[in-house]
C-alpha cells in the first residue's frame, strides 16, 4: 500500500488553503497505526520554505487513512499551531489518538 500525501482542504471552504499551500508538497511529520490496524494516521504540514522547520500558519493537518484502500477518510485542519511530530494511538480504543506538537499542546482525538 502506498499513500500519496496531499494538501486537502477540509471543512467545506475552497479558500481554506492558500495557493502556496496547495502547490507545496506536504511534509509527513508523524505517522502511526490504530490499535486494530484498520487506519493510518498522519500528521502533515507545509514548510515556509524548503528545508525549514517553520510551517505556514494553519497548514498543520492530521489525516486519517483507510489502511486497506489508502483512501483518506477525514482530515482535522489546524490541529496544532506548529509542527506536530508525535502521534500516539490508544492501546485498546481504535478511535482515540493523541497528538503533541511543538506548540506545547497535547490533543486527544476521538
Amino acid at each position: 500500500l502506498s499513500i500519496q500525501l496531499t494538501n486537502v482542504s477540509w471543512g467545506g471552504s475552497s479558500n481554506a488553503l492558500s495557493a502556496r499551500q496547495k502547490a507545496t508538497p506536504a511534509n509527513c511529520d508523524g505517522v502511526t497505526w490504530t490499535c486494530d490496524d484498520t487506519k493510518i494516521i498522519t500528521s502533515q504540514s507545509t514548510p515556509r520554505q524548503d528545508g525549514s522547520t517553520d510551517i505556514i500558519p494553519g497548514s498543520q493537518m492530521i489525516y486519517i487513512w483507510d489502511s486497506h484502500s489508502g483512501k483518506c477518510l477525514m482530515g482535522i485542519m489546524s490541529s496544532h499551531s506548529s509542527l506536530c511530530s508525535t502521534l500516539a494511538p490508544h492501546p485498546t480504543l481504535p478511535s482515540v489518538v493523541a497528538s503533541a506538537g511543538s506548540d506545547g499542546v497535547v490533543n486527544v482525538w476521538d
